[in-house]
């Protein structure tokens, strides 16, 4: 979703970043956009973790394990979405841990959901009854050839009646928005539980695992995971396996470990992704950009809220999400998206 963090002032440009799912629409209005407003680009994806940089972009919003480029580097922020984690995460609360093992994950093939399914079968068949959660959003671009689209027949022809009284399926409606649950909600089942896992081999910047960490939750991830997943986990707070055969022998030993070995230092964490600690380092960044281009910056910004969700364009309240998009983010995608983003901007 393009996102607005400042609006041009009498002698200094404004602040406009892009996804980079939008870098095709925002090339074709860059040379005038740039008059105005420096121009960056956020990348979150792991089909970013090497590229080229535009000959527009001014600057770069990713960390290194996120995004590398084959060209000359722009300025780069190192924060993409999941440094900008709410405050809400973050709350130290007293929750009873109701659910062992906890999962959120889209049914795309690349989250391998089957092998989490598969990995709770063989953990009930040696008689280890853990507690297990697993969220799944839906949306309108799923198919059979790239998503676990029976997820829920699977899942029932799997687990009898009364497992299914522990093991939890929670599929959500595309129809209540991005994710059909509000973030703290989410916030909530993650301090309900010991435990949180991702399957996936490849991610960007994976905002789950670090809202998991910063809710105090030992990880367990496969230990090749590519991109920006494994930036903060150690020995200490997370069990990765080599194996999607030994997923669920890591999932025990998380368990085990959650009340014993297994400690995530929420404190330190915090000062690279919550967004209490990472707004006004984003701010010296700009002064930092500002600079070198002659200019000063003034220290405001604007629609700092949310931008874990606005960066990636999964903040769907804005006016240029409309029929004419993907039907699933606010990435401006079209020409009538792109037309009015340009009428909210100021030029």
């Amino acid at each position: 979703m393009a996102h607005i963090f400042k609006h041009p002032r009498e002698g200094s440009k404004g602040i406009l970043v892009f996804t980079h799912k939008e870098i095709g629409k925002a090339e074709t209005r860059a040379h005038s956009l740039r008059e105005k407003y420096y121009l960056g680009i956020h990348y979150g994806s792991a089909a970013n973790l090497y590229t080229h940089s535009q000959p527009w972009q001014d600057f770069c919003m990713g960390a290194k394990s996120t995004v590398s480029f084959g060209n000359a580097e722009p300025f780069r922020i190192p924060f993409n979405s999941r440094g900008f984690t709410p405050e809400y995460f973050t709350e130290k609360k007293q929750t009873t841990k109701y659910w062992d093992i906890i999962n959120v994950s889209r049914n795309a093939n690349v989250k391998k959901l089957p092998e989490f399914l598969n990995a709770i079968r063989k953990l009930y068949d040696q008689g280890k009854m853990y507690k297990v959660l697993l969220v799944v959003p839906s949306a309108d671009n799923e198919k059979p050839n790239s998503h676990f689209t029976n997820i829920v027949d699977v899942y029932g022809d799997m687990f009898s009646e009364k497992e299914r009284e522990l093991f939890t399926l929670m599929r959500l409606s595309k129809e209540l928005g991005f994710l059909g649950i509000s973030p703290r909600t989410i916030a909530h089942f993650y301090n309900s539980s010991k435990v949180f896992c991702l399957l996936s081999d490849a991610e960007g910047e994976s905002r789950v695992i670090h809202e998991a960490l910063l809710c105090g939750l030992p990880v367990v991830v496969y230990a090749g995971l590519l991109g920006g997943g494994r930036d903060y986990l150690d020995q200490s707070n997370s069990v990765q396996f080599g194996s999607y055969n030994d997923v669920y022998l890591a999932l025990d030993a998380a368990v085990q470990g959650s009340e014993g070995d297994l400690k995530v230092d929420t404190e330190r964490l915090s000062e690279e992704l919550s967004e209490l600690k990472t707004i006004p380092r984003v701010k010296q960044m700009f002064s930092q950009l500002y600079s070198i281009n002659n200019e000063k910056f003034d220290n405001e910004l604007i629609n700092t809220d949310n931008l874990n969700l606005r960066l990636p364009g999964h903040y769907l309240n804005v006016p240029w999400n409309t029929p004419d998009g993907n039907g699933i983010t606010a990435d401006v995608v079209s020409d009538a998206q792109l037309k009015i983003l340009m009428d909210n901007l100021e030029l």
